[in-house]
Parts: C-alpha cells; sequence; structure tokens
C-alpha cells in the first residue's frame, strides 16, 4: 500500500511492454468529422505534430462473450467514419479520436524507449482527456457520456532459450498445459 491507503503499482526494472493503450468509450459525438480533428489538432499539434487517418473502430458492448473472428460487411451512405491519430515528434506516444471513442497510446518504437510506467502515462491520458471534453463542449459537439473505459498490454515475450515457437506457450504459460 502507498500513503493514500492504495495499492503500490508494481515496478519492474525491465518490464515487456511494447505497447499501452488507455481508453474511453463515449455515446456517439454524431457531428464529430474531419473538421473537427483539424480543430482538435490545432490545440494539440506542438506536442503532437503528426496526423494519420484510419477506418473507425468498431464500439465495445460490455458483457458481450468473446466471438470468433467473423467478416464484417457494412452498407454505408457518404464517408464513411474515420479516426484519427494524432503521434508525437518520437512516434512514441498517440491520441486516436473517433466520434465514440479517445485512446492514448505509448509504444516502444526503438529499443532505447523506456516504458514511463501505468501512473505517468494515465495522468497524460486524465489530462488530454479533460482538454478533449473541453474542446466538444466548446465546438457544440454534443454531451460527452463515457461508457466504458479499457486497458490494454501488448507484451513482446522472447523465447529466450525457454520456447521457440508458439505451439510452445505452455513452457511460458503454465495454465496452458
Amino acid at each position: 500500500m502507498n500513503g493514500t491507503g492504495t495499492p503500490a503499482t508494481p515496478k519492474f526494472t525491465k518490464p515487456p511492454v511494447a505497447e499501452l493503450a488507455l481508453g474511453i468509450q463515449f455515446s456517439p459525438l454524431a457531428s464529430f468529422n474531419s473538421i473537427q480533428a483539424a480543430a482538435w489538432r490545432e490545440r494539440i499539434k506542438d506536442e503532437f505534430p503528426k496526423i494519420e487517418e484510419h477506418g473507425e473502430l468498431p464500439d465495445l458492448i460490455e458483457g458481450a462473450e468473446l466471438e470468433q473472428t467473423k467478416v464484417r460487411m457494412q452498407m454505408i451512405e457518404g464517408v464513411p467514419p474515420r479516426r484519427f491519430w494524432f503521434v508525437n515528434k518520437t512516434e512514441t506516444e498517440l491520441i486516436q479520436v473517433q466520434r465514440s471513442r479517445f485512446v492514448y497510446n505509448w509504444r516502444k518504437r526503438n529499443d532505447g524507449d523506456q516504458y514511463p510506467t501505468y501512473d505517468v502515462l494515465r495522468k497524460k491520458v486524465e489530462s488530454q482527456l479533460k482538454s478533449f471534453i473541453e474542446f466538444v463542449a466548446a465546438e457544440g459537439l454534443g454531451d460527452f457520456i463515457p461508457g466504458m473505459c479499457e486497458v490494454t498490454y501488448i507484451n513482446h515475450i522472447t523465447g529466450s532459450g525457454v520456447w521457440t515457437a508458439h505451439s510452445e506457450a505452455s513452457k511460458v504459460f503454465s495454465g496452458l498445459s
């Protein structure tokens, strides 16, 4: 426990974290489009100067059972909804924004990149999300109504002599044997 009565976050000397994504899914902002994305970029371009466009992520449904990968087909009239990536200069951090989601990512790009810890990234998410919510209100894009939060860690676990192929996963994860 730390001094506030909450459990201390574990610290590792060399965590295998390759990427961390902290996201908030919210009720869709129907009028959010590339024009609003450009306006948001103006607020953050000094820290996140690069922008990329990607297809929109599907909304998550809480309590839905995990499904096998399925082919998904959708008929859309007009321009398909977009997801915008705002990337920092070193390409280690990015903000993803779409009409129903805000995600802050840290990603290891080079061997020397050090994972800044969950606590550090959470503070950045809180700051940027607060700024985004203020932007949504100022632009009259609708009410920001959060629905779900997600935390995604991507770790690269190398064989290091213990295993050489994915079929040997039980050598790393005892519950798979």
